[in-house]
């Protein structure tokens, strides 16, 4: 009967011997003694940055704080440069009939002198020019490096105001010497303070007047506030108190009826009564003594 051995054919395999197995676990051992400190020591000498990395570092902060504080020291520097470089050049612009250009230069020079460029003070120099009698508005600006350009608004004049003023299209008045050529302007004349007031009326009345083509010379008010008018051709229409508009479309409507072919006669026309008109004729043009309408005065009465 043959016997088979239960090593070799239904159980485990046999391993190494006891004395080879220990010497593999003392080799074992003695590797992993020997691997883990060369580990660690590559571990650390990574993380460990190098000594220019170690200075950059420290110095960053400081080169920074002086990278700041020496833009800083040459922006003041260039400031105080630019501030201490004298203005040389003034130009003047804007359309200008009546302000000398160089009377405005000569007013400004004192103010420069001893300022710089970003010192000058342009609210002094704006005041100044602002002191001309035919400057309306200013505006001042720098022009690198050493120029002041002044640009003037001059006054538009639409009336003469009494006998030494004028007046703006804003009602002010302002008092130029010499006042110039003016003959062609309207006399609007009255209190100062109701110069805004005659201005607004002189422009309803215009307007009115100019549909039966006729034009205003003189409109005005007195202290009391009694209104009158003088017409282009040399017509006087005393206006008085109260609604000066809705009198003269009452005299609108008595010159298209009655009056549009006897104007060159008409010394004045007297428009404060309530319900009609009285006509004063000029003293070498009294209408034929066959008018019912004429009396001895040269006055007529139209309702």
């Amino acid at each position: 009967m043959a016997l088979f051995s239960f090593k070799k054919f239904g159980g485990k395999k046999q391993g190494a011997s006891p004395a080879r197995r220990a010497r593999e676990q003392r080799r074992v051992v003695a590797h992993s003694a020997v691997a883990m400190p060369m580990k660690a020591q590559n571990k650390k000498k990574e993380s460990k940055p190098l000594p220019w990395q170690e200075w950059l570092g420290k110095a960053m902060p400081v080169v920074a704080v002086t990278l700041v504080l020496g833009l800083l020291a040459g922006g003041w520097r260039l400031l105080h440069f630019v501030g201490s470089v004298p203005v040389s050049r003034v130009a003047v612009t804007g359309t200008l009939l009546h302000v000398d250009r160089n009377l405005l230069v000569q007013r400004v020079r004192p103010l420069l002198n001893g300022a710089g460029f970003m010192t000058v003070d342009l609210q002094a120099i704006r005041a100044e020019v602002m002191l001309l009698p035919w400057v309306a508005d200013v505006s001042i600006q720098r022009r690198w490096p050493d120029q002041l350009v002044i640009a003037v608004t001059e006054q538009e004049a639409i009336a003469r105001w009494g006998k030494d003023g004028l007046l703006n299209r804003r009602g002010e008045v302002f008092r130029p010497q010499p006042l110039g050529d003016v003959s062609a302007l309207p006399v609007l004349f009255g209190p100062d303070e109701l110069s805004a007031d005659v201005v607004a009326r002189y422009a309803e009345l215009r307007e009115l007047l100019a549909e039966q083509k006729l034009a205003l010379a003189s409109l005005g008010a007195d202290e009391r506030g009694s209104w009158s008018a003088t017409l282009q051709g040399g017509t006087e229409l005393r206006l008085g108190t109260g609604d000066v508009l809705k009198k003269m479309r009452s005299f609108a409507r008595v010159y298209q009826a009655n009056l549009s072919s006897q104007m060159e006669r008409i010394a004045y026309i007297d428009l404060r009564y309530g319900n009609g008109v009285a006509v004063g004729w000029k003293h070498s043009e009294l209408p034929a003594a066959s008018n019912n309408n004429a009396t001895n005065s040269g006055v007529n009465r139209h309702g």
